[in-house]
């Protein structure tokens, strides 16, 4: 099988407010989840499961706020960002 050339986009978020309250790997579901949703061409990960191929090197413990944190996320196309996605 011969794979496609990925890109990888980098993002920054906010995570403040009633957000503090939801862990790192259900941000990252959360993360996933839209990014299907949005119809993006996504990337999946090779393995038994595969799922939508993110990455967020940092994890920010329960209970704190960041104005920067940081994500990847792999596309299968080159996109032209349209805008910002605000939530």
């Amino acid at each position: 099988m011969i794979d496609k050339e990925s890109i990888r986009y980098n993002a920054t978020f906010e995570k403040k407010g009633s957000m503090v309250y939801i862990s790192h790997l259900d941000l990252m579901t959360l993360f996933r989840r839209a990014i299907r949703r949005a119809n993006l061409p996504f990337v999946l990960t090779k393995g038994f499961t595969p799922r939508v191929k993110i990455s967020m090197p940092k994890a920010l413990k329960v209970g704190s706020e960041s104005t920067s944190e940081e994500m990847s996320f792999w596309l299968e196309e080159k996109n032209e960002p349209e805008g910002r996605i605000q939530a």
